[in-house]
């Protein structure tokens, strides 16, 4: 969906941003050829000269905390190792020193979202960006500028989705911000913060 939206005509096939989808796997797997902890699909187009065009620089990232090895890369086993962890409900905290492991643990500590909460947010928001990005193509409006309305609602419908009271002041400032990687923080942000401070923050 990335690629096509980025990409609509022959004139734009190279994108601007690359995109890295993880898939995390939490059941060991059956099949003898998927006892991998790590595993990557390329985007990236081969010609028939067997040549990449490093047009798509998007990767599809399987993870598989179930079949840690010696071959799993090391900047990637402690991550593994805290989702396997995780996935009992209770995690040893004292076992991740990496300050980046840490952020994630106190992340996760502060959400209140249940995961159907987080999947019906989720959904309502992309409902509501597909909504918004085609009332933006219907008026003719540029793509920079029904991108950035996209956003603005989506963070709203979050925000919403999640029983926040967005005071007047706090709806005035998302109304008035125009810059895209800022919104696309604050949507992100709005997923788990406790507060719509926080999440504008």
């Amino acid at each position: 969906m990335s690629i096509v939206e980025q990409a609509q005509t022959h004139e734009q096939c190279r994108v601007e941003r690359d995109v890295f989808t993880l898939v995390v796997l939490t059941t060991a797997p059956r099949g003898r050829e998927l006892q991998f902890s790590v595993a990557v699909s390329d985007m990236d187009p081969v010609n028939e000269q067997g040549q990449r065009l490093g047009v798509y620089r998007h990767r599809l990232v399987f993870l598989n905390p179930k079949v840690i090895n010696a071959q799993t890369p090391p900047g990637v086993r402690a991550w593994l190792e805290l989702i396997a962890d995780s996935l009992d409900g209770e995690v040893d905290e004292t076992r991740y020193t990496d300050p980046a492991l840490q952020r994630v643990m106190r992340a996760a500590g502060k959400s209140t979202v249940t995961p159907e909460e987080l999947a019906r947010i989720k959904d309502e928001a992309a409902a509501e960006f597909g909504r918004t990005q085609d009332v933006a193509t219907a008026r003719g409006e540029g793509r920079a500028e029904g991108q950035v309305e996209a956003l603005r609602r989506s963070l709203l419908t979050v925000l919403a989705a999640r029983g926040m009271a967005v005071s007047e002041a706090a709806r005035e400032r998302v109304e008035a911000m125009n810059d895209v990687p800022t919104l696309e923080g604050w949507l992100r942000a709005a997923i788990t913060a406790a507060t719509v401070g926080e999440a504008l923050g």
